[in-house]
């Protein structure tokens, strides 16, 4: 990465790439100086960049393939390299074509079939960042990913056609068969770039990326001049800046497939761009946009005109998407809520709800009793000995008896009351209303009583039971008198408390051996 993982990360980068660099420059200074010598117009200065524009995406093929042909490399990534390196090889097949014409005395800027490797080329290249920008994607392009880069490759030719290639045009319909190659071109190097810098949006600038994307930057350009220099009188000629750009790009090339300069695999995330990224197909909006009306403003035509919807189409259904995405997350972090709620405050064994839960529903019946002056019931059941039941039967029972427990006091709780597992095997039920507190235990009481079936084995369970009835109002008022907290959950701690000290009293009774004094001795 152009790096985030320390202080010298980007220091290390420019490390990793400095030397190929200034070995590209030194090999570019003495082309351009055994040119310049030779006559960049003559045979021998047009030899000398002929044999330099074959050679440079030569090697760049061959450190390309040389990255495919490795093992250790991803599946994915070695078809990418693979795909990139039969696309310069491709072009230097082209190259040498070109450079046998042009040193033969014929016209090289003619087309003909020798074309074909260079748009073969760019055919593989496009491919390649293609390939790259789904394993960016793991796997799959998103519609928004799609839309984003039809946005960003139409703004980009729509800005090539008007601010370069607006005046050329009208050769082509002069000369379709001359014009032809050389228009697909600059559309395979928009899509080329484009694919490119979509790949660098969804994972963070690379060293690879970035040098490829400089790359075909600079090609883009040398077509563009070749183009250009078409329409001409004179036409293209061997020499110009377009050598210097093509040189300088597939040199590049040759730098970015360093074994040193690896592409990373796929970053987390899936088809979203990272977040700096989300903007730039609005960006590259904007001079598209002011060119066409820039342009419909000076001469009015149909060719700005579609150019122009065509953006806006696509601006208006990115917008839709990215509407689109933002409510289905909504929706989804609406789960996830519901879902962390019921983690939050259900018991999973029993379905009731938790202690958590039951304390905040207490807190709300305290502060409904304090502003109405109403009554609260509090109850705790607790089984009696059922650790018997673990120990003779075993856990997985001992758990069936607790799911029983819980269906039947939520099956005998009234749709106002509340009930809970405390802990353990012991339960808590809330009556938010003005009952006596007794019929609550007896209730309770009499529910559990009842003979359950476990395991097959038929249990009789008894349980304790602890209710307190409170008035929240007089509670309050006599923890305001005895000097202690007053606060709605001090309130709640103490109708826990009470209710808990009756219900363990109720169970040390249950317990306590027989007192009754012993019987008068036997009659001899």
């Amino acid at each position: 990465m152009i790096q985030r993982r320390g202080p010298g990360g980007v220091a290390a980068a420019l490390r990793v790439v400095r030397g190929p660099l200034l070995l590209l420059v030194a090999a570019l200074a003495a082309v351009a100086g055994a040119a310049h010598l030779l006559g960049p117009t003559g045979t021998a200065g047009r030899a000398v960049l002929g044999v330099a524009e074959v050679l440079v995406p030569a090697v760049a093929a061959a450190r390309c393939l040389r990255l495919a042909a490795r093992r250790a490399a991803p599946p994915q990534l070695r078809g990418t390299w693979g795909l990139l390196g039969c696309g310069l090889a491709s072009w230097s097949l082209g190259q040498v074509v070109f450079a046998a014409m042009d040193l033969g005395g014929l016209d090289p800027s003619a087309t003909t079939a020798a074309d074909l490797p260079f748009l073969l080329w760019g055919l593989l290249a496009c491919a390649a960042a293609s390939s790259f920008l789904r394993l960016r994607s793991s796997g799959t392009l998103g519609a928004r990913t799609v839309i984003d880069g039809a946005l960003l490759g139409c703004c980009l030719l729509t800005v090539v056609v008007l601010l370069w290639l607006d005046g050329a045009l009208p050769h082509l319909e002069e000369r379709p068969l001359e014009f032809a190659f050389p228009l697909a071109f600059q559309v395979l190097d928009v899509a080329y770039l484009t694919a490119t810098a979509m790949a660098l949006l969804h994972g963070g600038p690379t060293r690879p990326l970035v040098l490829a994307l400089a790359g075909g930057a600079l090609v883009t350009a040398g077509d563009l001049l070749y183009f250009l220099a078409l329409t001409t009188p004179g036409g293209f000629t061997t020499g110009g800046s377009a050598d210097l750009c093509w040189l300088t790009g597939f040199g590049l090339f040759a730098v970015a497939a360093d074994p040193r300069n690896p592409l990373p695999p796929p970053p987390p995330g899936g088809d979203e761009p990272a977040r700096w990224g989300v903007g730039v197909p609005y960006v590259a909006f904007v001079p598209a946009a002011a060119l066409v009306v820039h342009r419909l403003w000076s001469e009015p035509a149909r060719e700005p005109l579609a150019a122009l919807v065509v953006v806006i189409a696509l601006v208006l259904l990115r917008q839709y998407l990215v509407v689109h995405d933002h409510r289905a997350l909504l929706a989804t972090a609406e789960e996830q809520r519901r879902a962390l709620e019921v983690v939050a405050h259900v018991d999973p064994l029993t379905g009731l709800v938790n202690r958590r839960r039951f304390s905040l529903v207490l807190a709300g019946a305290v502060a409904e009793g304090l502003r109405t002056g109403g009554h609260v019931v509090v109850a705790f059941v607790d089984l009696d000995r059922f650790k018997e039941v673990n120990d003779t039967l075993g856990h997985a029972a001992g758990d069936e008896l607790l799911r029983a427990v819980a269906d039947r006091l939520a099956s005998c709780v009234r749709s106002g009351d509340h009930a809970a597992r405390w802990g353990g095997d012991e339960f808590a039920v809330l009556v938010p209303e003005d009952v006596p507190a007794d019929a609550v235990a007896r209730r309770l009481r009499a529910v559990v009583g009842a003979p359950f079936e476990v395991a097959g084995t038929a249990l009789d369970v008894s349980a304790s039971t602890g209710a307190v009835r409170s008035s929240p109002r007089r509670l309050r008022e006599e923890r305001l008198a005895a000097g202690a907290g007053a606060e709605v959950e001090d309130l709640v701690e103490a109708l826990l408390a009470r209710a808990d000290a009756l219900m363990y009293g109720e169970k040390r009774r249950s317990r306590a051996p027989s007192t009754a004094p012993p019987g008068p001795p036997a009659a001899p």
